[in-house]
C-alpha cells in the first residue's frame, strides 16, 4: 500500500507542477486528491483542465 501511494504521490506531483508551469500558475496547497493553484488568468485554469480530461480520456 506505501509503495502504490508514493507512486501516486509522485505522479501527482509531475502533472501537477507541470500544470502549473505550463500555465503560468505555481502550487499554493497540496491536498489528498489534487492541489490548490494560483493563477493569474481565468483562462489558463480551464485550458489546463480541458487538457487534463483530454489526456485522461486518450488513456
Amino acid at each position: 500500500m506505501a509503495e502504490t501511494s508514493c507512486g501516486l504521490r509522485a505522479l501527482r506531483s509531475e502533472v501537477i507542477d507541470l500544470a502549473a508551469a505550463v500555465h503560468r500558475g505555481r502550487v499554493v496547497k497540496r491536498t489528498c486528491d489534487g492541489a490548490i493553484l494560483e493563477v493569474h488568468s481565468a483562462v489558463d485554469p480551464v485550458r489546463c483542465a480541458v487538457e487534463r480530461q483530454v489526456s485522461i480520456s486518450d488513456d
